[in-house]
């Protein structure tokens, strides 16, 4: 859901029509577990499927809210939305939401961030003490103080970097192989394929 709603925000509309391989880059997933959560996500009632995906065009959906649930009740904070930054897919989410409520000026204590964040206070601590430990936040007589500057070094020390790297490259390929296939299948048959994941072992060949 941050993915989408980091989609969302750059895109102005509540309609997007991004790949698998795309929000697996920015979540940290795999695209397999990307496509089984747009799933559930469309079970739930979150997100509606709008367009089956055409040939070489991703799946569209559309974000709605499940019926017991009323727009009243959510809040949306100000800042801006990121599904899961690069340091993160190493250092944890509970690390990640502390630094981000941190860089939003949410929270600068630990027990602010208990309340906010409504997670245990051993979880937030811990949380606390890995972003600390990366040099990602200051404790300070003013509080909790996030630098947000150092994550891309955080990121490539840790080996995070390499990593987001290597899945570019193999989605890359991917992508390759699908476009081959579709060249040589015909329309029918391309679009019968595209009700599936658009990725099958067979175009990893």
């Amino acid at each position: 859901m941050r993915a989408l709603a980091e989609a969302g925000h750059k895109t102005g509309t509540r309609y997007f029509s991004f790949g698998v391989r795309v929000l697996a880059i920015a979540t940290g997933s795999d695209h397999t577990t990307v496509a089984a959560q747009l799933k559930v996500l469309t079970d739930l009632g979150w997100i509606d499927l709008i367009e089956a995906a055409h040939g070489r065009d991703a799946d569209t959906y559309a974000f709605t809210l499940p019926a017991d649930i009323q727009a009243a009740d959510l809040r949306w904070h100000t800042g801006t939305i990121h599904a899961k930054r690069p340091a993160f897919r190493e250092l944890g989410d509970v690390p990640a939401l502390v630094f981000e409520a941190l860089e939003l000026h949410r929270a600068n204590t630990i027990t602010d961030l208990v309340a906010v964040l409504g997670r245990s206070r051993s979880s937030v601590s811990d949380a606390v003490d890995i972003v600390s430990a990366h040099g990602l936040l200051d404790r300070s007589s003013e509080g909790l103080i996030a630098h947000p500057d150092k994550l891309a070094r955080v990121a490539e020390a840790i080996g995070v970097t390499e990593a987001i790297a290597q899945q570019l490259k193999t989605y890359a390929r991917h992508r390759r192989t699908w476009h081959a296939w579709l060249a040589r299948h015909d329309q029918d048959t391309a679009e019968a394929i595209t009700e599936r994941d658009l990725y099958d072992p067979e175009f990893d060949e």
